[in-house]
């Protein structure tokens, strides 16, 4: 029995290094860190087989007589590939590791052990437990005071070191939680020796680690940071390395050493946690919106939902979010049904020609002249801007998002995938590496550099631009603050650092992704630099008005500097989204550009509502005359310009004939060549519309395959 587990061991090795080899052969680069970590175990395992055949006797006595270790490891295994099954996030690597655990080795390893009868008395005593006429005051009143004492502590460390608090009058429930997850430690611990350390190590992991998140990267631990573990594990080296892994493996060894089940408390345990999974899993908003409806919800900072909620109920909150938001996967036929649909063929790899691609997305960059009710005195683009934009037609994209929700527009301008909901997609809509314009540009030998002078975290920016193939990402930390307006950092601060970051890296071509800050609401400026130079009867639309004449004439210094440097350069610069402009948008609704109702808009109100500048400078063949253009359409157009030979996969998107077409949440709007619109909405039955609802559910489909299923439509 011991040489068939080697033997079968051996060859889950050899169909691993299979993979390994076909990897690096489609990589033809470096190892990475997964693959050095399989070499590692292969070479821990041929030292344990060959200390295995050469102490057969003393091997086969410890698979008999050690069941606590047998039964944890499997256990553990069959935990891990539990979890994964009720969709928890974990890593790549973590469930690779269980799932080869589960599948291979152990059902050998168990069916050696149950040869041999003293292994199964062995495991018979482990589980015995004395009769007590009651609980014992420790089950009891250990784990409540420690909890408490613990938390309290480990509260106050986050405050005093770390500058991160949770509200005080809000921190009952997350303990209460935590409380609940020590009693089901102590329904396991063999002594409370151990379960004092085990429970403080659980507690300090989620406490600090979030300190840490926050006081670094701007957000607290969520539901993606677990897919993104083998991401973080990449980037650390050495000591920061230890500090993640440490912890981590020190409170697995304790779970193991100090498991022994009770015969009453074990059981009762086991099923208060298999029915909150179950509820968790398939109703999610039996959880989540009691919970809203108790903390609230702000989309765009975690940080304020995690000093309002605390750690664990965050966390809780944000998981069962994500299971209730999370959209059906397609399985194979399904994809390949739609593809079909789509009258899609085989997807190819564009080759592109080698020069620098600089895409510049601005915050709330729109034309406030339209506003023509405003009372607009003085041109509120810089006269040079203008110009440029008229050279190329007054080229418009259109966005789906309107006000906010600048991560949508980023999708769509990024990956060529059309996004409709208004859900943010950052925060639970990007979970695979996707082969977006910076990945398909990085696998042909460009640099792509993302650079936004905010938290890193900010919308989950940290965890999804590595996803899209940006190599790097430059935030907040990567700036001097040295010219503000209001809180944020000027675009001409912005973009003179980013010059400069340019100019001292030279090489391959490269991808540089700018997003801007300033333009954002109330849309502050400094008055002492930049005084006003345009008026207008509402102060709201003269603030904004002002900061869009700044933000044009700073743009255009960026890109003349760059098309003075760089001539060859293709420089794209649209504005993400229409500004908000108050609560009941009266300077738009004024102006004749929207209806007072959202139920109310027509065709035209919904185009008014989702175009914004383009600009587009080909190299020496300078602006382009691109009409309408509907964000997501962006990168496949980047990619021709660029000479692209071939279909990438975004080319299964494009809408067929010669419509453009433009989602939005809860409408589709087309427009011919002529610039005749129709508009179709969702839930009615409009006579003409048909085919076109018919392809906006085939991509959408295909988007939840690319991005959170299995990715069928890229093989």
């Amino acid at each position: 029995m011991l040489y068939l587990l080697l033997a079968t061991l051996l060859l889950c090795l050899v169909d691993g290094a299979y993979g390994l080899g076909l990897r690096l052969f489609a990589k033809s680069s470096s190892l990475g860190y997964q693959d050095a970590l399989f070499i590692i175990i292969c070479i821990a395992y041929l030292a344990l087989a060959c200390w295995a055949l050469t102490h057969r006797a003393r091997s086969a006595y410890w698979l008999r007589t050690k069941p606590r270790w047998i039964w944890g490891l499997i256990a553990a295994a069959s935990l891990g590939v539990l979890l994964q099954w009720l969709r928890l996030p974990l890593s790549a690597s973590l469930f690779s590791l269980f799932h080869n655990l589960l599948l291979y080795c152990w059902p050998l390893v168990l069916l050696h052990a149950l040869c041999f009868p003293e292994f199964w008395k062995r495991t018979l005593d482990f589980l015995r437990v004395e009769r007590s006429p009651r609980p014992a005051a420790a089950f009891w009143i250990t784990p409540l005071l420690w909890t408490f004492a613990l938390y309290l502590t480990l509260n106050w460390i986050s405050v005093e070191y770390f500058g991160v608090q949770v509200r005080p009058l809000l921190l009952l429930p997350d303990p209460l939680i935590v409380l609940a997850v020590a009693y089901l430690l102590m329904s396991f611990a063999r002594t409370t020796l151990l379960f004092v350390p085990t429970l403080a190590l659980l507690l300090a992991i989620v406490q600090i680690g979030n300190a840490i998140k926050v006081g670094f990267l701007g957000g607290p631990l969520g539901p993606d940071d677990l897919a993104a573990f083998d991401e973080l594990l990449m980037i650390m080296k050495g000591g920061n390395l230890v500090l993640v892994v440490a912890p981590l493996a020190a409170l697995g060894l304790l779970l193991v050493v100090n498991f022994k089940p009770r015969k009453i408390a074990s059981p009762i345990a086991l099923l208060l946690l298999a029915t909150t999974l179950a509820v968790l899993h398939y109703q999610p908003r039996l959880i989540l919106d009691p919970l809203d409806s108790a903390f609230g919800n702000i989309p765009w900072n975690q940080e304020k939902n995690f000093r309002r909620r605390g750690a664990v109920v965050h966390f809780v909150q944000e998981y069962a979010r994500r299971l209730a938001e999370a959209p059906q996967i397609p399985d194979a036929q399904q994809v390949a049904a739609t593809l079909d649909a789509l009258g899609r063929g085989p997807i190819a790899t564009p080759q592109v020609e080698r020069r620098n691609v600089y895409v510049l997305l601005l915050e709330s960059f729109w034309d406030p002249t339209a506003l023509c009710a405003s009372g607009l005195r003085g041109d509120a683009l810089d006269p040079r801007l203008r110009e440029l934009w008229e050279n190329g037609g007054r080229s418009r994209a259109l966005s789906s998002t309107a006000f906010g929700g600048t991560p949508n527009a980023e999708y769509e301008l990024l990956c060529g995938v059309p996004y409709h909901s208004k859900r943010i997609v950052f925060t639970n809509g990007v979970r695979n590496s996707m082969p977006c314009l910076p990945a398909l540009l990085a696998d042909q030998g460009f640099q792509t550099l993302a650079l936004h002078p905010n938290i890193p975290d900010f919308w989950n920016r940290f965890n999804v631009y590595p996803r899209l193939g940006f190599q790097r990402y430059l935030a907040k930390e990567a700036f001097e603050f040295d010219d503000l307006n209001g809180d944020f950092l000027s675009d001409a601060s912005l973009l003179r650092q980013v010059n400069a970051i340019l100019e001292r890296e030279t090489g391959a071509p490269r991808l540089v992704y700018v997003l801007s800050i300033t333009g954002h609401y109330d849309y502050p400026l400094n008055e002492s630099l930049r005084p006003p130079l345009v008026s207008a009867d509402d102060p709201l639309v003269q603030r904004y008005a002002n900061s869009i004449r700044y933000t044009s004439a700073e743009v255009f210094d960026y890109i003349d500097a760059l098309r003075s440097r760089d001539p060859e350069a293709l420089i794209v610069v649209l504005g993400d989204h229409l500004p908000y402009l108050g609560k009941s948008q009266t300077p738009y609704i004024a102006s004749g550009l929207l209806a007072a109702q959202r139920e109310d808009y027509d065709a035209q109100n919904y185009y008014n509502l989702s175009a914004t500048p383009l600009i587009v400078i080909n190299g020496r063949d300078g602006p382009q005359a691109l009409g309408d253009v509907a964000m997501y359409e962006l990168p496949r157009i980047v990619l021709g310009l660029l000479g692209a030979k071939g279909d990438s996969w975004m080319s299964a998107f494009d809408y067929p004939g010669e419509d453009k077409a433009r989602p939005f949440n809860d409408a589709l709007l087309l427009i011919d060549p002529a610039r005749n619109l129709t508009l179709c909405r969702f839930g009615r039955d409009e006579p003409d519309c048909g085919p076109a609802l018919e392809w906006l559910a085939n991509v959408d489909l295909l988007a939840t395959d690319v991005a959170l299923g299995d990715q069928h439509g890229l093989h």
